[in-house]
C-alpha cells in the first residue's frame, strides 16, 4: 500500500514539476503570453513637444523582468540622462511609479502612457533631445537643451 501511495505522489510531483517548468512555453506556442518574465521587451520612447521617437530593446534574461533605469551622467557639465535596461525579480510599473531624475531643482520625468509599451519624457522649460549610440543599442541618452 505504502509502495503505491509513494509511486503515485512521485508521478504528481514530476507531472506537476513538467507543468510548471513548460508552462510558459506552450502557452506562447498556443499565441497566449502568460507572461512577460524572460521576454524581449521594445519601449518607444519620446520627447515631450517634438514628435521625436526612439526605441530601446531590452532583451529578455531567464526567470526575470525587464525594466528601465532612468540616472543622470554627471561626466561633463551639460544635463544629460542615460535610460537603460536593468534586471529585477519584480515587475517594473512605469505608470504608477515613473522614472524620475532631478536636474537643477526640477525633475526629468518619463511615464508610460497607456497600456503599450510607450514612455514619455518631460522636462519644464528644456528641449528633450533623445540619441542613441550605435555602441550601445540597449540605452538611450536624454539631453536637455535650452528652448
Amino acid at each position: 500500500m505504502f509502495k503505491y501511495l509513494a509511486t503515485a505522489f512521485t508521478g504528481l510531483g514530476v507531472a506537476g514539476g513538467t507543468g510548471v517548468y513548460l508552462y510558459p512555453e506552450t502557452l506562447n506556442y498556443m499565441g497566449i503570453q502568460a507572461t512577460d518574465r524572460g521576454q524581449d521587451l521594445t519601449y518607444t520612447v519620446k520627447s515631450e513637444g517634438d514628435n521625436e521617437t526612439k526605441q530601446l530593446t531590452c532583451k529578455g534574461k531567464f526567470g526575470q523582468y525587464a525594466s528601465l533605469l532612468l540616472k543622470a551622467d554627471r561626466q561633463d557639465w551639460g544635463l544629460k540622462a542615460v535610460l537603460s535596461c536593468i534586471y529585477t525579480d519584480l515587475r517594473q510599473d512605469l505608470t504608477k511609479y515613473p522614472l524620475k531624475e532631478t536636474f537643477e531643482n526640477e525633475s526629468l520625468t518619463c511615464t508610460k502612457e497607456g497600456e503599450m509599451l510607450v514612455l514619455k519624457c518631460t522636462y519644464k522649460d528644456k528641449k528633450i533631445v533623445l540619441k542613441t549610440e550605435s555602441s550601445k543599442s540597449n540605452e538611450i541618452v536624454i539631453n536637455l537643451e535650452k528652448k
